[in-house]
């Protein structure tokens, strides 16, 4: 597994990781033992690009909910901070992962909150995006604005973006998902078995991108903005020629 961080940082910029514990769970989870017990706020200092842009407030590692996400009129740079939430203290974010970079993604069945199955390794021929998040990460919610945009300019047979919140919280999902007018799938992962097994299971948002040929193109750990998106979806084989964004 490659760390996208060089994408994220400036070349030479030194990551500070200051781990510092946070409550990631609402009220009505507060008694249940589950990964999201361990949650703690990771924050990368550096910024998603080296771009002028107007900096966005920074979401806060702080114990209130999630910041309600704007959605942006474009994908420009964001310069800010960037949060990452750590799910489980026991886990190492830098294990290897049972995925690998240039390798077929395997038979992993992903199932939306309105029941429909998505095969992984059966999705050839378009490019797919798999996102790791979870109610408690702030930085997370600031993704879903660059997903939809991206989502909403290509057909879903070239392209098909999954939310996959590592959750059992089905309803909550789908509220959330009506409240930001999100109309790629969203996925629950209850107690976060494929997360865990297959994406290491530490931090979210963690972003995987399978090519059209099946292939994991890339893992990024820590949000994505549009050029960032965009860049890695190129690779993938997404023709971004009739897109703004390209």
């Amino acid at each position: 597994m490659r760390l996208r961080l060089k994408k994220l940082v400036p070349i030479g910029c030194i990551l500070f990781f200051l781990i510092t514990a946070c409550d990631a769970k609402s009220d009505d989870m507060a008694n249940r033992e589950d990964i999201r017990e361990a949650a703690v706020q990771v924050n990368i200092v550096g910024e998603i690009s080296t771009a002028t842009a107007t900096a966005l407030p920074s979401p806060a590692a702080t114990n209130t909910p999630s910041p309600t996400p704007r959605f942006l009129a474009t994908l420009a740079p964001t310069p800010r901070k960037v949060t990452v939430t750590r799910l489980n203290d026991a886990v190492d974010p830098l294990r290897p992962l049972e995925i690998q970079i240039g390798q077929p993604i395997p038979p992993i069945t992903l199932t939306d909150i309105d029941g429909n199955n998505y095969l992984l390794n059966e999705l050839m021929g378009k490019v797919v995006v798999v996102n790791f998040w979870t109610v408690g990460c702030g930085s997370c919610f600031f993704e879903f604005p660059v997903f939809q945009s991206v989502y909403a300019q290509y057909p879903h047979d070239d392209l098909l973006i999954l939310a996959v919140n590592v959750s059992e919280l089905v309803e909550e999902t789908r509220q959330l998902g009506e409240s930001l007018e999100i109309t790629f799938p969203l996925v629950v992962d209850p107690q976060g078995e494929v997360f865990s097994h297959y994406f290491g299971g530490a931090v979210v948002p963690t972003t995987v991108v399978i090519g059209r040929d099946g292939l994991v193109a890339e893992v990024i750990i820590g949000p994505v903005d549009g050029p960032l998106l965009t860049s890695i979806l190129a690779e993938a084989g997404l023709d971004l020629s009739q897109s703004p964004l390209g």
